[in-house]
């Protein structure tokens, strides 16, 4: 797995989302017993003739809850600065991390992250494939305050 850090500005406050207990019903294949070995040769093709077959069962989804932020990434491009916007995802509500981002996660607070990246595609309404990168966090730090900055910039701007 990618795993990747990232220094920047939260853009938003903390959303905290909690999915409910659901249920899904998938589908498996069910597999035919191979031939014993000694009669494989001479019995294979039987089998591969026969039909797939397959069966519904149905998956236990328990609630659970996680967090996620927007954040801002401010890199040089060109002859300027661009900004990326990254979102980040919180799972474990009993983790260290998340417990950190509770305390300190509003938004313009500067922080780093470091985290695993995840791809989701899906179809949005439109029937358009999207896809979207996300940043599971592992370790959140922070580095400075929105207060904290705004004091240091008054006081660069006073001498």
């Amino acid at each position: 797995m990618e795993t990747r850090t990232l220094t920047g500005y939260l853009g938003s406050d903390l959303e905290i989302r909690t999915l409910p207990e659901r249920c899904e019903l998938r589908e498996r294949t069910v597999r035919e017993e191979a031939p014993p070995a000694h009669l494989a040769r001479r019995y294979s093709y039987y089998y591969d003739q026969l039909p797939v077959l397959t069966e519904e069962f149905e998956i236990r989804i328990p609630e659970r809850s996680f967090g996620k932020l927007m954040l801002a990434v401010h890199r040089k491009a060109g002859g300027g600065w661009a900004t990326e916007w990254h979102r980040l995802v919180i799972e474990k509500p009993e983790s260290l991390a998340m417990q950190n981002v509770r305390l300190f996660g509003q938004k313009g607070n500067r922080v780093q992250v470091t985290g695993r990246v995840r791809k989701i595609r899906f179809t949005d309404r439109e029937g358009q494939e999207r896809c979207l990168t996300e940043l599971v966090v592992t370790h959140f730090h922070l580095l400075e305050t929105a207060q904290e900055r705004e004091a240091r910039r008054e006081k660069a701007a006073a001498a």
